[in-house]
C-alpha cells in the first residue's frame, strides 16, 4: 500500500468519524509519474555528486548523508520494481536473494569483533535501561513542576 493510499484511507476514516470533510481523490497515474520524475532527479543529482567528489563521496566529511541518499534511491528503485514487475519475476528475485543470505552466513564467522561488541552492549543494557528510566522520571518531574507553575499564574 502506497503512502497516498494510506493518506486516503486515513482521510476516509476521519470523514466517517464526523470530520465533515470529504476525502480527496487522487490520480494514481499522475502521482506515479511524479514519483518517477523525482526519483530520476535524485538519481541524477547523486550520480553527478559521486562523479564530482570521487573518493570524497564515500570517505569525505558528508559520507553519512551521501550514504543516506544512496539508500533512499536504492529503496525507491526497489519499490518501483516491486510495484511494476509481475509476480513470477519477484519469485525469481526471492530465490536469488536467498542465495545471497546463505553466502552471508559464511562471512559471519569472520566477524569476531562484531560479536565482542554485541556481547559488550548486551552486558551494559541493564545500566543503560536504568539510566533511561531515571532520565524519563526526571523529565516527567520537571514537566509537572512547569505545568503547576503555569496553571498557578
Amino acid at each position: 500500500e502506497t503512502q497516498l493510499q494510506t493518506k486516503y484511507h486515513l482521510e476516509s476514516a476521519l470523514y466517517r468519524e464526523g470530520n465533515g470533510k470529504e476525502p480527496t481523490k487522487f490520480n494514481e497515474a499522475f502521482f506515479s509519474v511524479v514519483e518517477f520524475v523525482f526519483l530520476a532527479w535524485m538519481f541524477l543529482e547523486v550520480a553527478l555528486n559521486m562523479y564530482v567528489q570521487r573518493k570524497a563521496f564515500f570517505f569525505g566529511r558528508e559520507q553519512a548523508w551521501n550514504l543516506f541518499d544512496v539508500t533512499v534511491i536504492v529503496l525507491s528503485v526497489a519499490m518501483q520494481i516491486q510495484q511494476n514487475m509481475p509476480v513470477t519475476f519477484l519469485r525469481v528475485i526471492r530465490l536469488l536473494h536467498m542465495g545471497r543470505i546463505f553466502r552471508a552466513f559464511r562471512v559471519v564467522k569472520h566477524l569476531r569483533g562484531l560479536r565482542s561488541m554485541i556481547i559488550s552492549l548486551s552486558g551494559c543494557l541493564m545500566h543503560f535501561t536504568s539510566a533511561l528510566f531515571l532520565m524519563g522520571l526526571f523529565v516527567y518531574s520537571v514537566t509537572l513542576v512547569i505545568m503547576q507553575g503555569i496553571s498557578a499564574s
